[in-house]
């Protein structure tokens, strides 16, 4: 019996703090981020947004650009396979998990700022993206 396994998401959204980039002893580098992505809908009258936040980290060059291109509130795409880190709460003993984007791809992104307000800062360059490949994030 044949079994179809395949792990790739892709999430656009804001940055929720600074990245935090670290060198471990084998001199690779890991970036360490959170993404916030939201979904606004209408029900009845009431308009609804749900958001989800999503752990990501990106290795090697890919975690170093960035953490050089991106802070706090920035918009990003990025996207790669989900993992699932499990560990045993300190506290309680309780077995806790949570799932982290590990990221291959990413993509600059528009801010969704409008472009000529002298009130703000103009957006960064949309077109750039890295790693570059032939392929798209999804």
């Amino acid at each position: 019996m044949s079994s179809l396994s395949y792990n790739h998401t892709a999430i656009a959204g804001n940055l929720t703090r600074d990245v935090q980039l670290r060198f471990l002893a084998n001199e690779k580098s890991v970036a360490s981020f959170t993404v916030a992505s939201s979904r606004r809908y209408i029900v009845g009258d009431d308009q609804r947004e749900d958001s989800i936040f999503l752990d990501c980290e990106a290795w090697g060059r890919t975690g170093e650009v960035i953490a050089k291109h991106f802070s706090k509130g920035k918009p990003i795409l990025v996207s790669g396979r989900l993992r699932q880190d499990s560990w045993a709460d300190k506290e309680t003993g309780k077995n806790r998990s949570k799932l982290v984007l590990v990221v291959s791809e990413f993509a600059f992104v528009p801010d969704g700022r409008r472009q000529g307000d002298p009130a703000l800062p103009a957006p960064a360059d949309t077109a750039a993206t890295a790693p570059a490949t032939d392929e798209p994030p999804f």
